[in-house]
Protein backbone atom coordinates (compact mmCIF):
# COMPACT_ATOMS: atom_id res chain seq x y z
CA UNK A 1 0.00 0.00 0.00
CA UNK A 2 1.13 3.42 -0.79
CA UNK A 3 2.24 5.30 2.44
CA UNK A 4 -0.61 7.40 3.01
CA UNK A 5 -0.37 10.30 5.81
CA UNK A 6 -3.77 10.29 6.17
CA UNK A 7 -5.17 6.51 7.06
CA UNK A 8 -7.27 4.79 10.11
CA UNK A 9 -8.43 1.25 11.02
CA UNK A 10 -12.13 1.21 11.07
CA UNK A 11 -13.39 -2.18 12.75
CA UNK A 12 -16.13 -4.07 10.59
CA UNK A 13 -16.55 -6.64 12.71
CA UNK A 14 -14.84 -8.64 15.90
CA UNK A 15 -12.65 -10.72 13.68
CA UNK A 16 -12.46 -8.01 10.93
CA UNK A 17 -11.04 -4.51 9.92
CA UNK A 18 -10.66 -2.14 6.82
CA UNK A 19 -8.37 0.44 6.46
CA UNK A 20 -9.18 3.57 5.23
CA UNK A 21 -6.95 6.01 3.62
CA UNK A 22 -7.26 9.85 1.90
CA UNK A 23 -5.11 10.21 -0.99
CA UNK A 24 -4.65 14.14 -0.09
CA UNK A 25 -3.72 14.45 -3.91
CA UNK A 26 -7.33 13.68 -5.96
CA UNK A 27 -8.99 14.14 -3.23
CA UNK A 28 -10.27 10.48 -2.78
CA UNK A 29 -11.12 8.23 0.47
CA UNK A 30 -9.94 4.56 -0.33
CA UNK A 31 -10.60 1.37 1.41
CA UNK A 32 -9.02 -1.50 1.79
CA UNK A 33 -8.85 -5.21 3.74
CA UNK A 34 -6.23 -6.28 5.93
CA UNK A 35 -4.36 -7.71 3.19
CA UNK A 36 -4.52 -4.30 0.83
CA UNK A 37 -7.29 -5.30 -1.27
CA UNK A 38 -9.05 -2.21 -2.51
CA UNK A 39 -12.68 -2.40 -1.10
CA UNK A 40 -13.75 0.61 -2.95
CA UNK A 41 -13.08 4.50 -2.91
CA UNK A 42 -15.36 7.97 -2.94
CA UNK A 43 -14.08 10.55 -5.04
CA UNK A 44 -14.28 14.00 -4.38
CA UNK A 45 -14.09 17.56 -6.08
CA UNK A 46 -13.30 20.52 -4.73
CA UNK A 47 -16.11 22.42 -4.66
CA UNK A 48 -15.42 26.62 -3.02
CA UNK A 49 -16.26 25.77 0.36
CA UNK A 50 -15.88 22.40 0.61
CA UNK A 51 -15.89 18.71 -1.11
CA UNK A 52 -18.47 17.55 -3.72
CA UNK A 53 -18.96 13.68 -3.84
CA UNK A 54 -18.70 12.53 -7.88
CA UNK A 55 -18.44 8.24 -7.35
CA UNK A 56 -18.66 6.50 -4.73
CA UNK A 57 -18.34 2.38 -4.76
CA UNK A 58 -17.59 0.34 -1.55
CA UNK A 59 -18.05 -2.93 -3.40
CA UNK A 60 -15.49 -3.56 -5.96
CA UNK A 61 -14.49 -6.20 -3.92
CA UNK A 62 -17.43 -7.89 -2.57
CA UNK A 63 -20.67 -6.80 -1.23
CA UNK A 64 -20.22 -8.03 1.69
CA UNK A 65 -18.57 -5.15 2.44
CA UNK A 66 -21.63 -2.94 2.23
CA UNK A 67 -24.46 -2.07 5.14
CA UNK A 68 -20.95 -2.26 7.72
CA UNK A 69 -20.66 1.61 8.45
CA UNK A 70 -17.88 1.79 6.30
CA UNK A 71 -19.21 4.21 4.32
CA UNK A 72 -20.33 6.57 7.42
CA UNK A 73 -17.06 5.83 8.76
CA UNK A 74 -15.42 7.23 5.62
CA UNK A 75 -17.42 10.74 5.38
CA UNK A 76 -16.24 10.70 9.25
CA UNK A 77 -13.37 10.62 8.89
CA UNK A 78 -12.85 12.81 5.79
CA UNK A 79 -15.03 15.46 7.65
CA UNK A 80 -12.95 15.02 10.62
CA UNK A 81 -9.50 15.61 8.60
CA UNK A 82 -10.85 18.57 6.49
CA UNK A 83 -12.97 20.39 8.67
CA UNK A 84 -15.37 21.25 5.80
CA UNK A 85 -18.99 20.31 4.26
CA UNK A 86 -19.26 17.16 1.98
CA UNK A 87 -21.64 17.43 -0.75
CA UNK A 88 -23.61 15.23 -2.82
CA UNK A 89 -25.91 15.45 -5.92
CA UNK A 90 -30.18 15.59 -5.29
CA UNK A 91 -31.85 12.60 -6.07
CA UNK A 92 -33.60 13.47 -8.44
CA UNK A 93 -32.33 10.70 -11.23
CA UNK A 94 -30.60 13.20 -13.27
CA UNK A 95 -26.74 12.75 -13.84
CA UNK A 96 -24.69 15.81 -13.22
CA UNK A 97 -22.58 17.76 -15.91
CA UNK A 98 -19.39 15.77 -13.69
CA UNK A 99 -21.13 12.48 -14.13
CA UNK A 100 -22.55 12.13 -10.53
CA UNK A 101 -25.84 10.91 -9.86
CA UNK A 102 -27.23 8.95 -7.26
CA UNK A 103 -27.92 5.05 -8.04
CA UNK A 104 -28.42 1.58 -6.41
CA UNK A 105 -27.77 2.09 -2.43
CA UNK A 106 -27.00 5.61 -3.21
CA UNK A 107 -30.29 7.34 -2.61
CA UNK A 108 -31.06 6.16 1.00
CA UNK A 109 -27.07 6.11 2.21
CA UNK A 110 -26.79 9.60 1.36
CA UNK A 111 -30.62 10.55 2.52
CA UNK A 112 -29.07 9.00 5.76
CA UNK A 113 -25.90 11.13 6.02
CA UNK A 114 -27.55 13.78 5.45
CA UNK A 115 -29.87 13.71 8.08
CA UNK A 116 -27.27 12.60 10.15
CA UNK A 117 -25.03 16.52 9.21
CA UNK A 118 -22.80 14.63 7.76
CA UNK A 119 -23.03 15.73 3.84
CA UNK A 120 -25.06 18.66 2.70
Amino acid sequence: MVDYELMKSYDISDTESVTIVIDEDVPSIIVFTEDEQRIGNIDLSEVDEGFYIVWMYLDQLSNKYKKKGIGRACLEFFSESYQMPIYAAKNDGHPREDGSHLTGDAPGFISRMRSEGLVV
